[in-house]
């Protein structure tokens, strides 16, 4: 199992419809290819981390690499990893505010690990991405839609993004 970790700018004017569809596709993309993740967008910026076998996770890879909603991507990190951290979603696209995205960016992605001291405040880049699952505060507010996998059962992803003043 291997994972891949990179940041990027989206493209001026990317439509909330436009994001909507790139997450649909890249939902169902990834369920064949037994690819799962997280997508951070903060109205400029993406995050994402995704997972999966080496050979499909390339796949995806390069077909993100060759999308036209971003540029300057960046890779943060890229390794294998022990156990997948996101096993129920093929996307989920989660809004987050710029100081958040940029605190994410800027983290220590040399090692794909959680901490082993549970409750660390500080933790590491993956425990601070997975705790904004669970943080209201860090995160806004998302819509998730199931889909039916037979690969991962059910997956959920977010297809849009709800009213704010960062997006």
């Amino acid at each position: 199992m291997n994972a891949i970790v990179y940041a990027s700018q989206a493209v001026t004017g990317l439509e909330p419809a436009r994001l909507q569809a790139l997450v649909r596709s890249s939902s169902e993309f990834n369920v064949r290819m037994g690819v799962t993740g997280m997508l951070l967008h903060d109205g400029q910026r993406f995050l994402q981390y995704i997972e999966g076998p080496e050979r499909e996770l390339r796949q995806v890879y390069a077909r993100i690499c060759a999308s036209s909603s971003h540029h300057e991507m960046m890779e943060l990190a890229r390794g294998q990893i022990d156990v997948r951290r996101f096993p129920d979603w093929a996307l989920y696209l989660a809004p987050a505010t710029p100081p958040v995205l940029r605190e994410l960016v800027l983290s220590d992605w040399s090692a794909l690990v959680r901490s082993r001291h549970v409750g660390a405040r500080a933790g590491t880049a993956i425990d601070r991405l997975i705790g904004l699952i669970g943080n209201e505060a860090m995160a806004l507010p998302v819509e998730r839609i199931s889909l039916k996998s037979p690969c991962h059962g059910r997956v959920a992803f977010c297809s849009r993004l709800l009213d704010s003043p960062n997006v």
